[in-house]
């Protein structure tokens, strides 16, 4: 569960002390928290374990319970679809029917418990299709075609859940103007399509887009000179109204260890302090965000961020900065959109970049997946699916996950026998 005091509504019974941890908790930008492992709980294959060892697409469904996986099978050159159902302990590879051999399935996104939205593309076109959910048969069908777009050679294209809950928007760039063109796709609406007034060319980002409100962010990236390789995090945001398709940046907020390692935050500290710095050296950056992973959902952006140390030693040549490889760390952190506040939890994962993935459900539960590499044929498992809960589950969904997680044989129960022990059906039958 997690312990937030990124809000406050202002209630003056609550108990002083209480409040006195709240604010220095904020004024440290941590967040209290501590997942919960969902799977594996016990008694699982070890085909249940696997997992692709090449993935375009992770998400997960409305009620954390089946996660998503679009992959490549080392066997095969064509993109499968992998299931893993969370109560059950499972983990399946689905048919997709009536899905036309030519394409690759790229995205995947469940809109409710029934529908979804499938991305795809060929060496000529994107194709965006809605899709219908059959757990019981472990098959999703291809039901209609909401989008379709000529390929052209696209230099970058992405997707991400629109605000509404029910489409997604898609971008990519024009081949020729080399804009980017932005759709706004619902099952429910027609297409929305906006041109971003900008050409971009200027402007860096890294990592996929994300929806908040009526805007679309990324973010900002630099490279460190002499080493064009290595990439940055500035600290700003790449901001597009998706009505008028206007671009600018907006500044994030951040204290701390995350503060000092943003260059744009940084920057805007030191102004802040003054511009007499004969007693106080500003000093180069020894530290920087390098990559993230990012899911944005009800106001709350979630990232896997890798930090590395710098060595800002001067060669022979010029003073530059070096990668210190072997400095590497990782810590999950949350941007409350609102704010554009950084946090961090103060839970570590313990693994490496390319071993965490994450994704949202719409009530805020984020489901995060660690794996482990094997040194054996090149094969990747899964570690464990962790939950974070935003915000509190249900009496009952909190009492199944208990019963599952102290007794997982349960797991493998029945129609009948769930009806005999008083087990709502729904949890663990399809």
């Amino acid at each position: 569960m997690i312990e937030s005091t990124l809000s406050n509504n202002g209630n003056n019974t609550a108990n002083s002390d209480r409040d006195e941890k709240s604010r220095n908790k904020q004024n440290n930008g941590t967040i209290r928290c501590m997942p919960q492992k969902i799977f594996p709980l016990a008694d699982e294959r070890i085909e249940d374990l696997i997992y692709p060892s090449i993935t375009y697409h992770y998400s997960v469904s409305k009620n954390a319970r089946y996660v998503y996986v679009i992959g490549e099978d080392p066997t095969e050159l064509q993109s499968q679809l992998f299931v893993w159902d969370l109560h059950r302990g499972t983990a399946r590879r689905y048919s997709v029917i009536d899905f036309p051999s030519s394409l690759q399935m790229k995205h995947l996104y469940e809109i409710d418990a029934l529908q979804g939205i499938l991305v795809c593309c060929s060496t000529g076109c994107f194709y965006v299709y809605a899709i219908r959910f059959d757990h019981s048969q472990e098959s999703v069908r291809i039901q209609q075609t909401l989008f379709y777009q000529l390929n052209n050679n696209s230099h970058f294209w992405s997707s991400a859940r629109a605000f509404s809950e029910r489409g997604i928007i898609f971008m990519f760039q024009h081949d020729q103007i080399r804009n980017f063109y932005v759709a706004q796709i619902s099952l429910d609406t027609p297409v929305r399509s906006v041109l971003l007034t900008a050409r971009m060319s200027g402007l860096r980002f890294c990592g996929q887009p994300w929806v908040d409100g009526n805007y679309m962010y990324l973010f900002e990236s630099a490279s460190i000179t002499t080493y064009t390789e290595i990439k940055y995090l500035t600290g700003r945001l790449v901001r597009a109204n998706l009505h008028t398709g206007e671009l600018d940046t907006v500044c994030t907020k951040a204290t701390g260890n995350i503060g000092s390692s943003l260059p744009a935050i940084r920057q805007q500290q030191q102004s802040l302090i003054g511009r007499d710095t004969t007693s106080q050296q500003v000093t180069n950056p020894t530290k920087l965000i390098r990559r993230v992973k990012h899911v944005g959902r009800d106001g709350w952006l979630w990232i896997i961020a890798e930090f590395v140390e710098l060595n800002d030693t001067p060669t022979q040549d010029t003073a530059r900065c070096e990668l210190a490889s072997s400095r590497n760390s990782l810590q999950i952190c949350v941007v409350e959109m609102q704010t554009f506040m950084w946090y961090r939890l103060d839970w570590l994962p313990g693994c490496k970049f390319d071993e965490l993935t994450l994704d949202i459900t719409r009530n805020g539960t984020v489901v995060m997946l660690r794996k482990k590499m094997l040194q054996m044929a090149n094969q990747t498992q899964v570690d464990s699916f962790l939950l974070f809960s935003r915000n509190p589950e249900p009496l009952l969904k909190q009492s199944f996950r208990a019963l599952i997680t102290y007794f997982p044989t349960w797991r493998s129960l029945n129609w009948e026998q769930l009806h005999f022990f008083g087990i709502p059906t729904h949890l663990l039958i399809p």
